[in-house]
């Protein structure tokens, strides 16, 4: 049911997501313009050693051949494989041009989470408003309102979900691999659900945490309080709906991000932003036993 609310206001607030894409990719611009900009000069010497590499050479002749039609270039490719200990000396050559690499991509990575968080309560004021009261307000005059709470939360937010989310790659990798040799080709699908499950159960703990900072008007750490016992009523609930949610997006944006050739990711990407905030919401309000519009006419009481 959560999930039908949810996507019942999405489509009814379906213009937020012109709004989002836009603050996306003035976002996504800026931080990648930077980075590349930062790593320009260790990138250009990274790959000048390896195009003088034999491996280089062979991967490069046989993407040609295989452009052309050529049966030979498995043969091409194969030759690449054998002598791929050329990159790993490249990598050890340009050991502080990889860490440079490595360490911007983290910051760039973080920064850029950052600044989408900042967003996310702007967006959550505007979709709250309209599911207690049908109100319809621009995004820039509630983030320049809500600015110093927008930053605040974002600050908190990206470092709880940053450190969240990399520990669960980690240990869905790191599991994975662990099962290969008890299971086989099972342990990826094993550690897919497995990392499914722990983002969800992530997710579930801190649904309420934006929405009692919008709702209840307080202040950022003592919104993870209220927000986490509001749920923590109907916690079942709020994790099934965030498994299903994943799976779906999980399934949907890449599948449509693929068939408009990665066109689709520009509005697939804000657009599970956006179901994410209002899934908050809902099973916030529901929690609490707030009424509220589930589109422009029905109101769930």
């Amino acid at each position: 049911m959560a999930i039908k609310h949810s996507t019942s206001i999405f489509i009814a607030r379906f213009g937020l997501v012109y709004k989002i894409v836009i603050y996306f990719l003035i976002v996504g611009l800026i931080v990648a313009a930077i980075s590349m900009a930062v790593l320009a000069p260790a990138i250009s010497e990274i790959l000048g050693e390896m195009r003088a590499t034999e491996s280089f050479a062979h991967f490069k002749e046989g993407l040609s051949k295989l452009f052309h039609g050529n049966g030979e270039f498995l043969e091409e490719f194969r030759i690449a494989a054998q002598s791929f200990d050329d990159i790993g000396k490249v990598m050890e050559t340009c050991r502080s041009q990889v860490t440079m690499c490595i360490v911007t991509a983290v910051i760039a990575f973080f920064v850029m989470m950052f600044l989408l968080a900042i967003s996310f309560l702007p967006f959550s004021d505007i979709i709250s408003n309209f599911m207690s009261s049908k109100s319809d307000y621009g995004f820039m005059s509630n983030l320049v309102a809500n600015a110093g709470r927008a930053v605040l939360f974002a600050l908190f937010y990206t470092f709880t979900v940053f450190l969240a989310s990399v520990g669960i790659f980690v240990f869905s990798a790191w599991l994975c691999i662990r099962m290969l040799g008890a299971i086989g080709i099972f342990a990826p699908t094993v550690a897919y659900l497995i990392l499914h499950l722990l983002l969800s159960l992530r997710s579930a703990l801190i649904a309420g945490w934006l929405p009692a900072v919008v709702v209840e008007k307080c202040n950022v750490p003592k919104g993870f309080v209220v927000g986490l016992r509001a749920i923590g009523k109907k916690f079942p609930r709020a994790f099934w709906t965030f498994f299903f949610l994943n799976l779906i997006t999980a399934t949907l944006v890449p599948l449509f991000g693929l068939l408009t050739f990665g066109i689709g990711f520009i509005i697939a990407i804000p657009s599970a932003f956006i179901l994410y905030r209002i899934a908050e919401l809902v099973l916030y309000y529901d929690a609490k036993s707030y009424r509220y519009y589930v589109d422009n006419q029905t109101v769930k009481e």
